[in-house]
């Protein structure tokens, strides 16, 4: 349905101008990342921008600066899709982008099948590396999400644009094609529902009317 397209994807880009719009630079930004990363990844627009939103909301919360928050969604929404296309797990770009999520808010477990480790020792090792003389327990929810960030970043460094390497050296796995395709008749969806929308909320107040005079014409 087109329609129903359009208008879920209405709802997540006014969701995503509402969590990035507190700053015009860093909207302007994300919009900007959000349109490269999809047409140069043949992605689901709407799914990068959920992703976006979600990371950035989650760290603004915590108490990132704008700037940081950005920087992180960016990076995290981009290192999904990195992981996934791996496929050494099987997970979905979303169980990637929820799993993610998770270790940001400690809760690392599902992190270590890519080889990811965050538990206590290695976070731990994180500090003494940068000179903080601090246990993990100590810290705030904020600076132990910075710590797992850094960590995460840092042990996945090595596969860091792993997607566009495989788009630029036409290896593309069957499943890669077949949601990349499946990403492209979605955004095709969404522009045919987003022309039909407004035709349709235009002619729904007769369309209402013949029916009501027809349910009554019928009750006669």
């Amino acid at each position: 349905d087109t329609s129903k397209y359009a208008a879920d994807f209405i709802s997540t880009y006014a969701g995503f101008n509402k969590v990035l719009g507190t700053s015009v630079k860093n909207l302007d930004n994300a919009k900007k990342f959000v349109n490269d990363l999809t047409n140069a990844w043949y992605l689901d627009e709407q799914q990068v921008m959920q992703s976006m939103s979600r990371y950035y909301n989650m760290t603004s919360t915590m108490g990132f600066t704008e700037n940081a928050a950005l920087r992180m969604s960016k990076n995290l929404t981009a290192l999904s899709y990195d992981l996934q296309a791996l496929g050494t797990t099987g997970a979905t770009v979303t169980e990637v982008q929820n799993q993610l999520a998770s270790a940001l808010r400690g809760e690392a477990e599902g992190l270590a099948k890519f080889g990811i480790s965050l538990n206590q020792a290695t976070l731990q090792s994180v500090l003494y590396e940068k000179g903080i003389n601090r246990t993990v327990s100590s810290l705030t929810a904020a600076q132990k999400a910075e710590v797992i960030y850094y960590q995460i970043m840092r042990q996945t460094y090595s596969k860091h644009g792993y997607y566009a390497d495989q788009l630029g050296q036409k290896i593309i796995q069957p499943a890669m094609a077949a949601q990349m395709f499946q990403n492209q008749i979605k955004n095709l969806a969404r522009a045919i529902g987003s022309i039909l929308i407004p035709v349709i909320t235009k002619v729904m107040p007769y369309l209402i009317s013949l029916t009501n005079l027809l349910t009554s014409l019928a009750k006669k």
